[in-house]
């Protein structure tokens, strides 16, 4: 069973909640949405009633109460969760990097401090 809420702020963003639970467990994940999502799981034994369906739809309600919004997931399907782009480093090729060093080796007093 999967859940996915949505709620939009005031600002025009939105962030998501989403929540999966299965014999083993309830995955409940949340975060601004495209972004990479922070959760948590929890065993059956940490479940209302050890069921993880209940306890899925429980906090699900909760939210739905704050108000989030259901989102439309095939079975299939979990949010897209895309990770922050990180900047990809300029590189650079050995003898540039060489050349760097001795420069620098040259001009320094041989001295760290």
């Amino acid at each position: 069973m999967k859940t996915l809420l949505r709620f939009d702020n005031p600002d025009g963003t939105t962030k998501d909640w989403f929540g999966e639970a299965h014999n083993g467990g309830v995955n409940i994940s949340w975060g601004k949405t495209g972004r990479t999502m922070q959760g948590i799981f929890l065993n059956p034994m940490k479940c209302k009633n050890n069921s993880p369906f209940r306890e899925l739809e429980e906090r699900a309600n909760k939210k739905r109460q704050k108000g989030y919004y259901d989102v439309h997931l095939n079975e299939d399907e979990s949010p897209a969760i895309k990770p922050e782009s990180e900047p990809v480093p300029e590189s650079r090729n050995a003898a540039e990097i060489s050349a760097a060093i001795n420069k620098w080796s040259a001009q320094s007093s041989g001295s760290w401090f």
